[in-house]
């Protein structure tokens, strides 16, 4: 600043200097760290977009910094998961000190990670400071272990049901089809002696609550038949993991028919001959050769 005479002229000036030495390493160190970490780090502010992002949540996702802080973040988070992780933002916007939640968060390519966040909120700047840690194949791991055990369980179940009627055995697989599969809706049809038709008993009890039909058919003829008689006439199972997909077997569902959109059908063989037909459909996920 400048010092002045009586007559205002300038003769002198002075300044002030501060050593900000520590300062500048500090934010270096802080550059570099948030350059390096293998975790994904943000900032967001709490109006819902992100300010600063590490190049670790672009490889992770896939998308550009660019397009990761061009809408707000929630928009990024699966449909399923966005009230749960709003809720979380509420209380650290409450100066809650550390929040730590699980979501799944939207890929380039159209999947989904399931990511775990530890945030903490600075609410004097009003921002959100935040790590997450892409736990998607541990969660898949758990969840394969997890259907394992309900798969050999139902086996085990299976088993000890001591000569049960035709309706209670087959209420049995109805059901255990559904949770081995984690599909919504199945049947089974018994197959005649020429495998010429196919004859259905039942229905899971959700297939009968949703289907809007008043009569439903319970003899098939196999030359009619849609896409589950290819599995008889393949013999083989069929996979479809997109119903409205046009495929040769295809036939259209009768009115009121329950909407599909997976399905998977598998013979059932009895020696050389095939008895019956299971089926189940609308699984979350695309079906596969574990099912």
């Amino acid at each position: 600043f400048p010092l002045y005479d009586t007559h205002g002229r300038i003769i002198a000036s002075a300044a002030i200097l501060r050593d900000i030495t520590e300062y500048k390493r500090a934010e270096l160190e802080i550059t570099n760290f948030f350059r390096l970490s293998v975790n994904m780090l943000c900032i967001a502010n709490l109006e819902g977009y992100f300010i600063k992002l590490n190049p670790n949540c672009e490889t992770t996702l896939g998308f550009t910094l660019e397009e990761l802080t061009a809408k707000p973040f929630i928009e990024f988070v699966h449909p399923d998961d966005r009230q749960a992780t709003i809720a979380q933002v509420r209380k650290l916007a409450a100066n809650k000190d550390v929040v730590s939640f699980e979501n799944r968060y939207l890929c380039k390519d159209g999947s989904y990670k399931t990511l775990l966040w530890n945030s903490t909120p600075s609410v004097e700047l009003g921002l959100i400071y935040a790590t997450a840690v892409d736990i998607t194949e541990r969660k898949q791991a758990e969840a394969k272990l997890a259907l394992d055990v309900v798969r050999t369980q139902t086996l085990l179940d299976l088993h000890q049901i001591d000569s049960p009627p035709p309706e209670q055995l087959l209420d049995f697989v109805l059901e255990a089809s559904l949770k081995v599969t984690q599909s919504e809706l199945s049947f089974v049809g018994l197959l005649d002696e020429t495998e010429s038709e196919m004859t259905i008993h039942r229905w899971s009890n959700k297939a009968m609550a949703q289907c809007a039909t008043s009569e439903k058919p319970l003899v098939y003829p196999l030359c009619a038949a849609g896409l589950w008689g290819d599995c008889v006439r393949h013999r083989q199972p069929l996979v479809i993991n997109n119903f409205a997909a046009p495929h040769p077997g295809k036939k259209d569902l009768p009115e009121g028919h329950v909407p599909i959109r997976r399905f998977l059908a598998v013979p059932v063989f009895d020696g050389e001959h095939i008895v019956a037909v299971a089926a189940v459909a609308n699984k979350a996920e695309p079906y596969a050769t574990s099912d």
